[in-house]
């Protein structure tokens, strides 16, 4: 009777246990996003003297989770003078009472990604912050990588497998001669 009681005890407690912790482990959206670029122009004006600036700048926002992320905003501290999103999406605009602009993608699946450009001329509207129902969407540093041909990655590659086999090797032989001089003590 002891027994079954701690049985189903330690069953509860388990699957409490697994509960909880599929609560972090589990599929959910998990939004970030980076800033591609930035530009700052200055255009001249036709028939005029002096020229107007024209300021620019894009982010890109990507679900890296499992599911899709819904309702994904992004929330700029005024609206933007123009703006355009790529690829194609339907989306919704709207001002909140504080005056900040919000830009909402119903849902956004799987490794799917947009981009939002904006162009601004006296004022380039900022980004505050990017959330989706799950919470708030995690900034990714990124710069520009070179490309290199697919031949040097395969010969980096093989001399790193050789790297690391040569270390194991050693690190397998400096345990081997450590064995036996504890051994002899």
């Amino acid at each position: 009777m002891a027994d079954a009681l701690l049985g189903t005890a330690i069953g509860g407690v388990l699957g409490l246990l697994g509960g909880w912790a599929l609560k972090y482990v589990g599929p959910k959206s998990q939004v970030v996003f980076w800033y591609p670029h930035n530009s700052f122009f200055q255009v001249p004006q036709p028939g005029a003297a002096g020229t107007f600036n024209v300021l620019t700048s894009s982010v890109t926002v990507q679900n890296l989770g499992r599911l899709p992320a819904r309702n994904v905003e992004l929330v700029y501290n005024l609206k933007p003078d123009h703006f355009t999103v790529t690829p194609i999406r339907t989306w919704a605009e709207r001002t909140t009472p504080q005056g900040q602009h919000v830009i909402t993608m119903a849902t956004l699946g799987h490794n799917e990604w947009f981009t939002v450009e904006v162009l601004g001329f006296a004022n380039l509207a900022a980004l505050v912050h990017v959330r989706s129902d799950d919470g708030e969407g995690h900034m990714v540093p990124v710069m520009q990588q070179r490309i290199w041909p697919r031949w040097v990655n395969w010969v980096v590659g093989i001399l790193m497998l050789t790297g690391a086999g040569f270390l194991l090797y050693w690190a397998l032989t400096g345990l081997q001669l450590l064995a036996k001089l504890v051994g002899t003590l």
